[in-house]
């Protein structure tokens, strides 16, 4: 058994051996802030809010974060075929492979997206470190949920996390470049 392999089974049974019925019912509430269905709904709504602002690029680049970061969950997903966890037990009618968390990646990719993106439009500095901080937790107790309810392994969380990183770090610095950009005359501040 390899590093992590070792620390994937470790994990995974530790959490198990700390349940409770309290907590799962917290984590299983949780974890639906992860579900494509929600993250499809919070984009909706952030872009329609965007649009309405008239701020139609950040809305594009917000939908297109939330289409690349679902793609990529597809692609690794069904090229790695890594089976879940035997603790889980879902319905085998809806089986999917486990590496990496398509919950820690969207859910990073679209709420630290949208905490980046609005984070920019805040003017103090504290402001702007709750929205991105919130956005950040936000995405690290979702992944955390799935490990807690054995859905995942370590690995496959973290994998999902970095992924879903990259998607956000791109879209925010796509914005900075067409956006806040063309919003200076293509000129760049001094300094920045």
């Amino acid at each position: 058994m390899d590093f992590v392999e070792a620390l994937d089974q470790g994990v995974l049974s530790w959490l198990q051996a700390h349940r409770t019925p309290g907590l799962t019912a917290v984590m299983e509430a949780v974890t639906f802030l992860g579900e494509r269905p929600v993250l499809l709904a919070v984009i909706a709504g952030a872009a329609a809010w965007l649009v309405f602002r008239r701020r139609w690029r950040t809305a594009l680049i917000l939908i297109l974060t939330g289409l690349i970061a679902s793609g990529l969950v597809e692609v690794v997903k069904n090229t790695i075929q890594r089976n879940r966890p035997m603790l889980s037990s879902p319905d085998p009618a809806q089986e999917t492979y486990s590496f990496p968390s398509g919950h820690a990646l969207g859910s990073t990719a679209v709420y630290v997206t949208l905490a980046l993106l609005l984070g920019r439009q805040l003017s103090r500095r504290r402001d702007r470190f709750l929205v991105i901080g919130g956005g950040l937790l936000l995405a690290f107790v979702i992944g955390v949920t799935r490990l807690y309810l054995g859905v995942h392994y370590l690995s496959d969380v973290v994998a999902g996390w970095c992924g879903g990183l990259g998607c956000a770090l791109v879209a925010a610095w796509v914005h900075e470049r067409w956006v806040l950009d063309s919003a200076n005359g293509g000129r760049r501040p001094l300094g920045g």
